[in-house]
């Protein structure tokens, strides 16, 4: 056995052993676990990447213990006072982050060769030059980046920064401080009145969720839930459900920036125009985060071909693939969820994101009679975007209520706030003085 091998043997029992024999007895103590938790889960996914053969079999039996410690920190998430904002979304990130993982070691199977190839691309190095901290080093960047920035492997279609802000790191700095306090003073406002107990009964009660196939026992819906429906779909799913994910995406961007760790133009916009939004596949392609792309594809493309053999190109691998990447969205959303005290017999996680597909393939048919009908494919017009922004919006007021809705009646209100409260405060400080 080589020394690397010796020692990634003896390192790993030692792990195993300290998390059996103390972290096990004490999984809700916060940080005590949360960063041992990712620190190990990252360290053995970088040693296993830099230091064994694409095909080791020691990759595979790395798969559970990143499991493991993803749900130790999943389960460590008690921040804030527990607060249903910020734990959820960190427990989604956990979950997104060991997925990665696995994606990395099992499937793109990055290793020594591709590593050394990466850096002498950008450094001009010869491979043979490149030590192993240089090696180890990159692999720990790649392993931040969900979307693999500034690499080989990054995602297609990544709308760099552009502007003085991506070359300056004062500027960048400043740009996305103010952004940061924008968002979150907004966040803070919207989330700083809870609703009434008898608005939630009237709007949000079990079954309410849904505007056609609804349970009999409820009476059809009124005009005040199709605008709830359709103000859910372009609130939670357009700007507050974007600046909720962005604000903390910037915030990491600033600290990373400020303490040198990267570069401006390594964190590029998280989302794209909310003009792209013209048909479910460019909201899901191009508009919304693609932080979860490089994983949930990979995954979907290794079912088609590597484990079906489907041909590449065709129909059932390509829809086959969007099921899957909608299905370990689903498990990750539900993982986030289950954070918030809501277990599978209560979220709509599954029913919002398994109907992707079906409004997808609705959506595809549509257009393929329409190109078939009027000729070539070409640019869409204004009145073809115009139809597509009517679609697109209409689907989502039915079925993402289904994912929020659940959220707006099980969560704890009190919790359901940013961390840290600034604009209510204020407001009873108003409100005080003038009393």
């Amino acid at each position: 056995m080589s020394r690397i091998g010796a020692l990634w043997l003896a390192s790993s029992k030692y792990l195993v052993s300290f998390y059996f024999n103390h972290l096990a007895r004490h999984r809700k103590m916060g940080l005590n676990v949360f960063i041992p938790s990712v620190t190990t889960a990252s360290l053995a996914t970088a040693s296993l990447i830099c230091f064994t053969n694409r095909n080791s079999i020691w990759r595979l039996g790395a798969v559970p213990l990143v499991a493991l410690m993803a749900y130790y920190a999943w389960e460590a998430l008690d921040f804030f006072d527990n607060n249903q904002l910020f734990n959820p979304m960190q427990a989604g990130f956990m979950m997104a982050f060991a997925i990665y993982y696995v994606v990395l070691l099992t499937i793109v199977r990055l290793d020594d060769k591709d590593i050394r190839r990466e850096i002498a691309q950008h450094t001009k190095q010869t491979e043979s030059d490149i030590s192993w901290r240089q090696r180890f080093s990159w692999t720990l960047y790649v392993l931040t980046s969900l979307r693999a920035v500034d690499t080989s492997y990054e995602i297609k279609r990544l709308d760099r920064p552009k502007g003085p802000a991506s070359q300056s790191r004062v500027r960048f700095l400043a740009e996305n401080l103010m952004i940061v306090i924008g968002q979150y003073l907004v966040l803070d406002f919207f989330t700083s009145n809870p609703t009434p107990e008898d608005v939630k009964e009237r709007l949000f009660a079990p079954g309410r969720e849904y505007l056609i196939f609804r349970p009999k026992h409820l009476p059809p819906p009124t005009s005040e839930e199709v605008v709830v429906h359709l103000m859910i779909a372009l609130l939670c799913w357009g700007p507050m459900g974007r600046w909720f994910i962005d604000v903390q995406y910037r915030t990491a961007a600033i600290l990373s920036v400020g303490l040198g760790i990267s570069r401006p133009d390594q964190w590029p916009p998280m989302f794209g125009s909310i003009f792209e939004t013209y048909t479910l596949r460019r909201f899901w392609g191009r508009s919304w985060q693609q932080l979860f792309r490089l994983s949930f594809q990979s995954i979907g493309d290794f079912l088609c071909k590597g484990v079906l053999r489907l041909p590449p190109r065709s129909m059932v691998a390509r829809y086959l693939s969007t099921v899957a990447i909608f299905a370990i969205s689903a498990f990750l959303h539900a993982a986030m969820d289950a954070k918030s005290g809501i277990g599978l017999d209560k979220t709509g996680t599954v029913r919002c994101f398994m109907l992707q597909p079906v409004g997808i393939v609705m959506e595809d048919a549509a257009l393929a009679v329409y190109r078939r009908v009027s000729g070539k494919a070409q640019e869409p017009r204004t009145w073809h975007r115009l139809v597509g922004y009517v679609w697109v919006w209409t689907f989502l007021a039915l079925v993402a209520p289904l994912y929020n809705m659940p959220l707006f009646w099980y969560q704890d209100a009190s919790k359901a706030r940013v961390p840290f409260p600034v604009v209510g405060r204020l407001l009873q400080f108003l409100s005080a003085s003038r009393g």
